[in-house]
Order: C-alpha cells, then sequence, then structure tokens
C-alpha cells in the first residue's frame, strides 16, 4: 500500500480518518508482512513531523503508534520490531513533543537493543542541550520528559549501564545550578542508577559538593529525590563520604535543624540520615563529631512537639548510645541530660515502626548495662516497665492488624510523614 500517495491527494480530515482507521486494522492488513507493518509506522511516524502544520493528523498519528505499541497483538508475530522502529523516533526528537509519551511506552514495555538505545540517549541529552543551552530555557516540558525518559533507562539493572558513557554531561547540569531547573529530575536519575547497578559513579564525589546548594535553593525543602542521592551514597559510596565526613554532618545536621511548619518531614527526614551515618562502619573516624550530633539534636528535643519526629531525635540518642557508649553516655552525664533524656524514653507509648522498636531496645539494653548503679536505682525499674510495655503494646497491637484486616486503616488513610518513614528506611 503506497500510503504516502494515497495521503498525498487527499483532505486533511480524510487523511486523519484515514489514519483513524488504520489504527483498527493494521495488525490485520499487515497479519504477516513485517516489512509492510514497519513502513506502514514509519508513515505515521512521519505524520508527528507535521505537528506544525497539520496539528490534529500529527496527534491522530500520535495516538495511532500508541495503540500498537501498546497492544500485544503484533509482538508474538513481530519480535523486536520495536527495535526496527526507534530509528524513525530520532529526528523527531528535536521537532515533536508528541514522540516523548511514544518513547516512554518503547522503553517500558519492549526491549531495546544497546545500539539503538544509546543513540536514542544521545538524542534526548541533544534536546535537553538545545533548550538549556541554545534556548537558554532553565526549564520546559521537552527537558523534562527527556530526562524522564532517561530516568526510566536508569530504573533497570540491565538498561542502567548503558547510560555510564554520558553521565559526566548528565551531572554537568548540576554544577550549573543558576541556569536550570530540573536539578530534582537529575538527581533522580543519579540515585535510581546507583540503586539499579549497585554502585557509585566517578563524578559522585565532584556532584555532591553541590548536594547542599540544591537544598538551599529550594529554600531548604528536602526532595525525595535529594533524601535518596544522599541515601545511595552512604550505601554504594562510602569511600567518597569518608573523605567529606565533615562537610556531609554540617549539611545533614543543617537539614535535621530545618523545620518550616508542622507538616514539614525535613527534620525527620535529617534525623534519619543522621542514623544512617552513625551507623556506617567508620570506625573512630567520626568520634568527634558524636558530641556536635548530640548537641543539636538535645537543642532540638527541647522544642519539637510532634511525637513522629521526637521520635526520630530520640532515635538519634539511642544509635549514639549504643553505637558510642563510651562517648556518648559520658556527655550526657557530665551535661546533666541524661536522666531527662532516659525520662523522656520511659515515657515511649507504642512504636509504630519495627524499626524504631530495633533501636529502642538496643538503646535501652545499651543503657541498663552501662549506667551508675544511682541512676538505676532510681530509672532503672521506669526503664524496664516501658520496656516492656512497648513491646507488648505493640505484640498486641500486630495480633489486631491480623485478626482483623478489615476497618484497619490502609497507608493512604495514614499520616503521611509515618509512610514517608517506612519507605524511607526499606
Amino acid at each position: 500500500m503506497n500510503l504516502e500517495k494515497l495521503f498525498a491527494h487527499s483532505e486533511q480530515l480524510v487523511r486523519t480518518r484515514l489514519v483513524l482507521m488504520l489504527s483498527y486494522y493494521i495488525d490485520l492488513i499487515h497479519c504477516d508482512d513485517r516489512a509492510g507493518f514497519v513502513n506502514t509506522l514509519a508513515f505515521l511516524f512521519k505524520g508527528l513531523a507535521m505537528e506544525s502544520t497539520e496539528k490534529a493528523f500529527a496527534l491522530q498519528c500520535a495516538d495511532a503508534i500508541k495503540v500498537y505499541l501498546e497492544g500485544n497483538s503484533f509482538l508474538g508475530k513481530f519480535p523486536g520490531v520495536v527495535n526496527d522502529l526507534l530509528p524513525f523516533t530520532f529526528t523527531l526528537i528535536e521537532k515533536s513533543n508528541q514522540i516523548f509519551p511514544i518513547l516512554q511506552t518503547m522503553i517500558m514495555k519492549h526491549k531495546l537493543e544497546l545500539g539503538g538505545a544509546s543513540h536514542l540517549i544521545e538524542q534526548l541529552l541533544k534536546r535537553v542541550n538545545i533548550e538549556c543551552q541554545v534556548h537558554s530555557k532553565k526549564s520546559s516540558m521537552s527537558i523534562l520528559q527527556s530526562l524522564r525518559i532517561i530516568s526510566e533507562f536508569a530504573k533497570n539493572r540491565e538498561t542502567a549501564v548503558w547510560l555510564e558513557p554520558y553521565l559526566k554531561e548528565i551531572c554537568y547540569y548540576l554544577t550549573i545550578l543558576n541556569s536550570i531547573e530540573f536539578e530534582d529530575d537529575i538527581m533522580e536519575i543519579l540515585h535510581h542508577y546507583m540503586t539499579s547497578t549497585k554502585k557509585s559513579f566517578t563524578l559522585f564525589k565532584d556532584i555532591l559538593k553541590y548536594l547542599p546548594q540544591i537544598y538551599k535553593k529550594s529554600n531548604r525543602h528536602i526532595s525525595f529525590n535529594l533524601f535518596a542521592l544522599i541515601n545511595c551514597g552512604f550505601e554504594y559510596a562510602q569511600e567518597v563520604l569518608e573523605e567529606n565526613i565533615e562537610p556531609m554532618v554540617t549539611f545533614i545536621l543543617e537539614i535535621m535543624a530545618t523545620k518550616h511548619n508542622d507538616e514539614d518531614t525535613g527534620r525527620l527526614q535529617g534525623s534519619l540520615l543522621i542514623q544512617l551515618f552513625m551507623q556506617m562502619p567508620w570506625g573512630h573516624k567520626i568520634d568527634s563529631f558524636i558530641p556536635l550530633i548530640l548537641q543539636n539534636t538535645l537543642q532540638l528535643l527541647k522544642t519539637e512537639s510532634d511525637s513522629i519526629t521526637k521520635q526520630g531525635l530520640v532515635n538519634n540518642i539511642l544509635i549514639a548510645i549504643y553505637g558510642y557508649t563510651d562517648i556518648a553516655l559520658p556527655i550526657l552525664e557530665k551535661r546533666k541530660t541524661l536522666e531527662e533524656v532516659l525520662t523522656i524514653i520511659s515515657k515511649a507509648q507504642i512504636l509504630k515502626e519495627s524499626y524504631d522498636i530495633k533501636v529502642y531496645v538496643l538503646g535501652v539494653t545499651c543503657i541498663l548495662s552501662r549506667i551508675s548503679s544511682s541512676v538505676i536505682d532510681k530509672l532503672g525499674p521506669e526503664l524496664f516497665a516501658s520496656m516492656i510495655k512497648v513491646l507488648v503494646a505493640n505484640y498486641k497491637e500486630e495480633l489486631r492488624k491480623t485478626e482483623s484486616l478489615e476497618g484497619s486503616e490502609s497507608e493512604d488513610s495514614c499520616d503521611v510523614r509515618i509512610v514517608i518513614k517506612s519507605r524511607m528506611m526499606t
């Protein structure tokens, strides 16, 4: 079928209707003809390039392509056909915004080959560069869509490695923060890459210094992607962080100290990062920072009213006591705050997270084994009673949830801060 000849002599409305017909019958028209099938789709891709002159026709072409890609009728007949179609998309990345959702479907639902995928990544980064550098745009829909597609590659271990030759270009945008407004999308790519490949990358040590700048640029709000990237640093870039302990502690304490309103989870996120920091195998390299961490935590405890955030701050102290007993306990005793802290701990009620329970038990048992007999005589029974109360109450709570799922709160109806905390610790 010579589609180009047929469409060339038709009115725009007729052409649009013909494309609609193709979207219904293409798998029947080309039931055994792979080449014809590819040629028809190639024609539809060419139609996307007419977006500026015949928008209705271009949109109908886009819808038809998505119908084919989202369906499964042709996959068995023409395996790997998506890789035959991929080259038709390259020139469209610079011309049509309709190509982006199509590319996202191609990546998410179909197996791409390295050669075509590499060329696609190059073209997407070229579009970002043109928008950002040539047209001086700090952000645009095409930039965000291009980065979103690259992020899809980063989410899969098999395809994430394909990004390695382009990480330098991707990271570059974090060095020009004042010229862009898509730094969060860049961080999303990087933390997905590290999570998928389970390793760091050479430039992580270079971008580390830009993370505090990103935080300040966002008016000291920590995004999920910034939190996730720091967390990936603890997991996969320990050697880099070990060389930057002081600036990292300073940065995390700044996050912990900031709370814009009662709903802001920044302080809780900062507490979680401090806890991760103290649980890393640093040896004695962070001994000198434990007093600073305790000082900041104790100061914030005096004014914090939110129970969940307060528990996060208490966990800082418990982990410091458990991991750095010889440093933490003397500091608390010298400041005459140990009894005050123990009183706060002994008033703990039902702890909803298994992580909180583990920290609580480890911290309290460590305290009971190390504190002076005079403090034991005064607060020991209360601490033992508190520990038993916490464990029994949580056992009953878990039993209740198991026996009666109906009527229990779903994740969507829970306090969002509990949900965030649960997800971050997994």
